[in-house]
């Protein structure tokens, strides 16, 4: 569940694109201490993320760490380095 105090300062657009047994993109924006989710991806993200569901599933449970996704290339980033930052400010509004 979306931890609105846990957002607070974050100001991203985020493109998420699931690939494997249930492939979907969506946007994710969180803004304002508020999160907004659309199917399909819509104006310019922060950062894009490329997973497949089932291993996106097992970080979200985190049963599997971010680099080990990463390394195996189960979970793409662009940009690398602000994607990773983003992403780690994303799950810690997922407790």
């Amino acid at each position: 569940m979306f931890q609105r105090n846990a957002s607070t300062g974050l100001d991203a657009v985020y493109h998420f694109a699931f690939t494997g047994r249930e492939p979907v993109e969506a946007t994710v924006t969180i803004r304002d201490r508020t999160i907004d989710v659309q199917p399909g991806h819509h104006g310019v993200p922060q950062v894009t993320v490329t997973a497949d569901s089932e291993a996106w599933i097992r970080f979200v449970r985190r049963e599997r760490p971010l680099w080990r996704l990463l390394v195996r290339g189960h979970l793409r980033l662009r940009p690398w380095r602000d994607g990773a930052r983003l992403l780690s400010a994303f799950g810690r509004c997922f407790p």
